[in-house]
């Protein structure tokens, strides 16, 4: 793994990454951003949206949190009610 990339990802783990909601305190995301690519990322432990600096998503996405700080967020655990975190939706970002 890159530098760059163990830098990022520590983000999102513990301590810097919360899953206490229950308690008002959770990290929606992670953003990564590229200004000299003109690029931007979204990032969460099982999910990134790449999206452009300078331009509209072309999507809308539904993301999912855990409910209490009992579930953890790993690639092998699904989240509350088995639902992802990050799951593109259907419908234009104009809509």
């Amino acid at each position: 793994m890159e530098p760059e990339e163990k830098f990022i990802a520590a983000f999102l783990r513990p301590p810097l990454y919360s899953i206490e909601f229950d308690r008002g305190f959770g990290t929606l995301y992670t953003a990564v951003y590229r200004p000299r690519l003109g690029t931007m990322e979204l990032r969460w432990p099982r999910g990134t949206w790449h999206l452009n600096l300078y331009g509209g998503p072309d999507e809308v996405r539904r993301i999912y949190t855990p409910e209490t700080t009992t579930n953890s967020i790993t690639d092998e655990t699904p989240t509350e009610a088995g639902s992802p975190l990050l799951t593109p939706t259907s419908q234009s970002a104009a809509t």
